[in-house]
């Protein structure tokens, strides 16, 4: 009887110690930093503002969500994480993606004015085009532009004074050393900065650059102002994603997702982490 009554003592503090185990456990899930996460599974893209209420779009700290995601659902996210609600302002600090996957969306998610939102930046050359028995006379005069193709190099929020330029190596199919000593560590082109001010020549040139219109994004001139689109890729994250949204402190991306850094930007003060596959 005592053996048996010792037996069930020892099943209670078990039983209770699994329990505390698996309340911590879940703690630990849904509780990050005092915010309670809040998990939702999206199984039709464009209906994340449909799945939370006005209240949990207005006062959810951090998120997690499984599913996939377009322009729509990136807008909701946008605006919960701070953009565009001074009468309301988001509060999304921690954002899970790392179960989520962006599909390939012609819509905008985001669409800035460039001067408003000073946008800055330059061109980069990429590669190299030319074969060498056409290049060489053209490279000996001088005339080095039509041998490269360029690629953008831009940054939101840019206060600085300086002008936005790089050094880069083009990547070339022959020993380029021994023709042109221009073409090693050649500095980027042009100094595009819109809040002062675009002159019908630097369009110009940004056009012939090819740096108007590159990977979901695309700068077009309308009405005398000059604007920004940004569209979803497939598995693509660009990293002006979250520009403007002050609220945001973490993301959490899966790492087969591919960054995009042909804009940065330079107000945002969050991290990302890894995770999953």
């Amino acid at each position: 009887m005592k053996r048996s009554l010792l037996n069930y003592q020892v099943f209670r503090v078990v039983y209770s110690m699994r329990r505390l185990i698996t309340c911590a456990v879940f703690f630990l899930l849904f509780f990050e930093g005092g915010r309670a996460h809040t998990f939702v599974v999206v199984k039709k893209v464009g209906t994340l503002g449909t799945l939370l209420t006005q209240v949990q779009q207005d006062t959810c700290t951090a998120l997690a969500i499984k599913g996939k995601l377009n322009s729509a659902d990136i807008r909701v996210l946008r605006r919960m994480a701070g953009y565009g609600t001074e009468g309301r302002p988001g509060r999304l600090a921690v954002l899970d993606l790392h179960k989520a996957r962006f599909v390939k969306d012609s819509e905008p998610f985001m669409v800035l004015d460039a001067s408003e939102c000073r946008l800055a930046g330059t061109a980069i050359p990429d590669r190299y085009i030319a074969n060498i028995s056409s290049a060489s006379p053209d490279l000996r005069n001088g005339n080095d532009q039509a041998f490269f193709l360029y690629k953008p190099k831009f940054l939101l929020g840019y206060s600085r004074d300086e002008a936005v330029t790089e050094h880069t190596m083009p990547s070339v199919d022959f020993d380029y050393n021994a023709y042109s000593p221009w073409l090693v560590n050649r500095e980027s082109d042009g100094d595009f900065r819109f809040a002062m001010g675009i002159t019908d020549a630097q369009w110009q040139k940004m056009e012939e650059y090819g740096v108007t219109s590159f990977k979901g994004h695309q700068i077009m001139r309308e009405n005398g102002h000059y604007m920004l689109y940004v569209c979803l890729q497939k598995d693509i994250f660009p990293a002006d994603m979250f520009y403007g949204c002050s609220s945001l402190q973490e993301i959490v991306l899966p790492r087969k997702v591919k960054m995009n850094f042909s804009v940065m930007d330079e107000t945002a003060r969050y991290r990302i982490i890894r995770m999953g596959k």
